[in-house]
């Protein structure tokens, strides 16, 4: 049974973007414009967020109004571009996006090739913003086009990597992971403090690592996977040797095609849930208390969601308050049971009302304003 909503209820919007369509700003947007549709008086709060990959920056640049600071640096096959991080001068603190230079959204997908690509990008901006006066990095390595373990990123930080000549490897790329057999510079960044916002748990190598289960989106064939593989073993044990410490399957060694393990190695570093710390730096817990009915969603609901996804977090929240959670999805395969588990009152999804037609972003946006407008009649907002 569906209790009508009081005409001065207060509705929280907090949803994720739908990747490759929509920011999270529009997906929010979107759905507030199909519920003034029905009624236009009511206490609506939106609040887009992320969950710790591409968009978080956009997110807490809404949230907290931090500075912008545009950088140059390289994109994942080391060409010049500019990119921009976030700046908190009075907690000294940057929040950088690797994506914004090491991600796949940089290359075409002819370019995707991890045997070729760099995170060098990444450690030009993490050391601009040392420059800056940053002691601590928050980190968001969703989206990357890299399986380089880092060692783009170390150098570009002090941390030299040498071949079998002696050569010091300047802007190492993937394909570089087995030539290195020295490492030197190893504690140059040891006092950085980083917090590396992180939704997966791979190890660094063998068949659950970095390379074998994303390294193919990243357009490494079957034998790249194995020499990539082969390479991060090996490099890990160099670091194992020289620091006595073995990072190898630590929670997030494996993420973002190595670099979680090279931070390990590199930074004092803190690994943390994307969606919990998103969560948390957005003070959606502070806002959710307050509302009747809260709306989240992102583009695909499915098993992964319950295994620490953003969805999964904002439940937490509304259970703990007692408060209804409407989800609207692009795409959804989590079983109806589980949804009930994490105390889902009702669920959309825009492929259940698409007539399968492509999806754009104008046809996402009135797709969701479709929804906005039936989920305000089916809670009797009027």
């Amino acid at each position: 049974m569906i209790i009508p909503l009081r005409r001065n209820m207060h509705i929280l919007v907090t949803c994720d973007s739908y990747k490759d369509c929509l920011t999270a700003d529009s997906v929010g947007d979107s759905i507030i414009e199909g519920i003034n549709k029905v009624s236009d008086d009511l206490n609506v709060t939106h609040i887009p967020i992320a969950d710790g990959g591409e968009g978080s920056l956009q997110a807490i640049q809404s949230y907290l109004s931090l500075q912008s600071i545009n950088c140059n640096t390289l994109d994942p096959l080391l060409r010049p571009i500019e990119s921009e991080y976030l700046l908190d001068y009075e907690n000294s603190r940057a929040y950088i996006e690797m994506a914004r230079a090491s991600g796949l959204e940089l290359l075409e997908k002819m370019e995707r090739n991890c045997m070729e690509t760099s995170s060098y990008g990444t450690g030009m901006m993490i050391k601009d913003a040392m420059d800056r006066g940053a002691n601590e990095v928050v980190l968001f390595i969703g989206g990357s086009a890299t399986s380089d373990m880092g060692i783009g990123m170390a150098a570009a930080l002090g941390i030299n990597f040498y071949d079998e000549n002696e050569n010091v490897l300047t802007h190492p790329v993937g394909k570089d992971l087995n030539s290195i057999v020295k490492v030197e510079g190893i504690r140059a960044v040891k006092n950085l403090n980083c917090l590396l916002a992180c939704d997966v748990d791979n190890p660094l190598y063998g068949p659950n690592g970095a390379s074998f289960t994303y390294g193919p989106q990243k357009g490494a064939t079957p034998d790249d996977v194995t020499f990539l593989d082969e390479g991060m073993m090996r490099l890990n044990k160099i670091f194992h040797t020289s620091t006595g410490r073995d990072y190898a399957f630590a929670n997030g060694a494996g993420a973002a095609g190595g670099i979680g393990a090279m931070a390990m190695y590199a930074f004092n570093t803190k690994v943390v849930n994307g969606a919990t710390f998103m969560i948390d730096c957005l003070e959606i817990d502070r806002h959710v208390c307050k509302v009747d009915l809260v709306i989240t969603g992102e583009g695909k609901m499915d098993d992964q969601t319950i295994q620490g996804k953003l969805i999964n977090g904002i439940s937490k929240l509304t259970r703990k308050y007692k408060k209804k959670l409407v989800v609207v999805c692009g795409i959804i395969t989590l079983e109806e049971e589980s949804r009930k588990l994490m105390g889902i009152t009702e669920s959309y999804s825009l492929s259940h009302i698409s007539d399968h037609a492509p999806y754009t972003p104008e046809s996402t946006k009135a797709l969701l304003q479709k929804l906005g407008r039936k989920i305000a009649e089916k809670y009797s907002i009027n």
